[in-house]
Formats: C-alpha cells, structure tokens, sequence
C-alpha cells in the first residue's frame, strides 16, 4: 500500500509510473479495495486487544478508514462517468456530422428491422433513420446570367 500511495504522489510531480489519470484513478480505487482488507483485519485484531485508551483510540482510527475507502471509489466513479461523458458527448457531435452531411433524419421510435431476412417493411414509415429525398440532397442549379 505504501508503494501505492508513492506512485499516486509521484502522479502528482508528474512522475512514477502512473501516466495517465485513468491510471491514478484506477490506482485509487485498488488502493482502497486494499485499504478494505486491511480495516477488515485489523478490526479482527482490536476484538483481541483489552479495553484500554490504546483500544479506544485504535477503534477510533478503525472506524474512519471505511468512509475514506469510499470517498476513493466514489471519486473514482465520478471519474469514470465524466469520461463516459466526454465519449458520449463525441458521439453525439459525430451522429450529428454524419447526420448533417448524409442527410440522414431520426425520427425517434423503436429500432429498426432489418430487411435481409425475408421481411418487407409495409413502408418507409416503420424505419428509425431514413435518408432524406434525393431532391434536397443535390445541390441548386447554377443560375445562368443573361446579357
């Protein structure tokens, strides 16, 4: 654990191991599992150690290990969703390229059938995405000046 922490120190100088910020976050969130197992043994110890001010401040160490060991997955989870976000954000902007320069309209509804397997659709109307009339997606003719 204690390598752990120095590597996500060393993150921080921009140095160790760690590259990436997924890599510090996920190297949190190992941490923490371990950290975990640790507070899971040493509450196990306590039980064996008799009543005395070093049992009380034992416990009290003990019982605030679990609430940082879940601020680091929650971190890291909140993490993860923000970079969820960005890829969800560079698909949108991408559908939306590729919808603008094909042309092609959603319609909202239900997912499309595919037509290969001996279905006809009944019209264009069941699909979810169509292509747009040819007529909007050619250019206007050039206009002919006359002298």
């Amino acid at each position: 654990m204690s390598s752990m922490a120095y590597n996500m120190y060393l993150f921080t100088r921009g140095d160790g191991p760690l590259k990436t910020t997924h890599d510090l976050f996920t190297q949190a969130e190992f941490f923490a599992e371990q950290a975990n197992k640790m507070y899971k043994t040493v509450r196990e110890f306590s039980y064996e150690v008799p009543g005395s001010a070093e049992k009380s401040e034992l416990s009290a160490i003990l019982e605030k290990i679990p609430v940082h060991c879940q601020q680091l997955q929650v971190d890291s989870v909140i993490q993860e969703t923000k970079n969820l976000m960005n890829e969800i954000a560079k698909l949108v902007t991408s559908s939306f390229v590729c919808a603008t320069k094909y042309e092609i309209e959603f319609r909202g509804g239900s997912v499309p059938r595919t037509v290969g397997d001996g279905e006809h659709r009944a019209s264009r109307e069941s699909t979810l995405w169509r292509r747009t009339p040819s007529i909007r997606r050619t250019a206007p003719p050039p206009v002919a000046y006359q002298h």
